[in-house]
């Protein structure tokens, strides 16, 4: 274990049972896929080509975000 905090956690998941843990467990959710099934996740991105740090970081300064 490494002892962090959800909040400082992030999620990644390309089902909406799986967004819907992540977003249980306190944590960031990724939605890998598409954003109208995955609609719970707190940022969406629709293929794992686009999931990079430097998308991520920008997404969490949106409100909503969907790539």
């Amino acid at each position: 274990m490494i002892n962090l905090d959800p909040q400082v956690c992030i999620g990644v998941e390309d089902a909406a049972a799986g967004v819907a843990g992540i977003n249980a467990a306190g944590e960031t959710s990724i939605g890998i896929g598409d954003p109208q099934v995955l609609s719970a996740a707190d940022i969406n991105f629709t293929s794992t080509e686009q999931l990079s740090l430097a998308n991520i970081r920008h997404a969490m300064r949106q409100p909503v975000a969907s790539y």
